[in-house]
């Protein structure tokens, strides 16, 4: 972390001298969740109120062996927080798919650690098709694609990306149903799915509205008007960039109305 704006940084979560793969999220009141590879430092997950003071609460029952762990927090209850776990050395079809699963954690009291929150694993809902190789079961390439959304209206619609894109509208229920919406077209062959492009890395909903959302992958940029629908249609925004594993992007946050990107 920094606190004079970049000048100096330290390390207060993982290690420099191992390979950590790490991913952060905060939440609108400044509560922060951190999630570390098993075989760094500090690893699973922790919660701090103000950056200073963490607080372990990785859950009983999870994984010894995981790798990459990517963080969704619910905007309409900041109390719920998703995690994608890769690599992990569940049993699968119990509790994983393809060494892959999700909990869901809802803070309750504290420091969230122990009754203080309380976790769902929902891995073995995961998608499970027969097909293709690297296109049936949910797979991220060792962790490669990885990605986690919550829809802004409710903490239980749920966006996860992998190789293909999926959606549930329901988390709550006991094994979710998952319906995939982007990356490959179908389980059955390599075909893409229409405007869409495999290897999700990022996603987000436009600011303002519960449907409209917008996905990050290896094809580049693409849109979708109603992520709820039936069958999701996208429209393709690269307009002519042609470099579309892009891994970095900025604007003009001082200029009112500057288009420039």
């Amino acid at each position: 972390k920094s606190t004079n704006g970049g000048t100096n940084w330290t390390t207060v979560r993982g290690s420099l001298t191992n390979n950590s793969a790490t991913d952060v999220q905060v939440t609108t009141s400044g509560v922060v969740y951190a999630a570390i590879n098993s075989a760094s430092t500090n690893p699973g997950i922790s919660r701090s109120p103000d950056v200073v003071t963490w607080t372990s609460i990785t859950p009983a029952g999870f994984p010894t062996v995981y790798g990459r762990i990517v963080i969704g927090i619910a905007p309409s209850n900041q109390n719920a927080v998703y995690f994608l776990v890769q690599g992990t050395n569940g049993t699968n079809g119990v509790d994983q798919i393809n060494g892959h699963q999700i909990w869901k954690y809802t803070y309750v009291s504290g420091d969230g650690s122990g009754a203080g929150g309380t976790w769902a694993n929902k891995g073995v809902s995961l998608p499970n098709q027969t097909g293709a190789t690297n296109n049936a079961e949910f797979s991220t390439q060792t962790g490669y694609d990885m990605a986690v959304q919550v829809k802004p209206d409710n903490e239980n619609f749920v966006i996860i990306g992998g190789v293909n894109l999926y959606k549930t509208a329901d988390f709550s229920v006991a094994t979710p149903t998952w319906t995939r919406l982007g990356g490959y077209a179908t389980a059955a062959n390599y075909g893409l799915y229409l405007n869409h492009h495999p290897d999700q890395h990022s996603g987000f909903f436009r600011p303002g509205s519960n449907v409209i959302f917008y996905s990050g992958h290896d094809g580049g940029l693409t849109k979708t008007s109603d992520v709820t629908a039936g069958t999701v249609a996208w429209s393709v925004l690269n307009n002519g960039y042609t470099t579309s594993q892009f891994y970095t992007i900025a604007i003009d946050h001082a200029t009112s109305g500057d288009n420039v990107i």
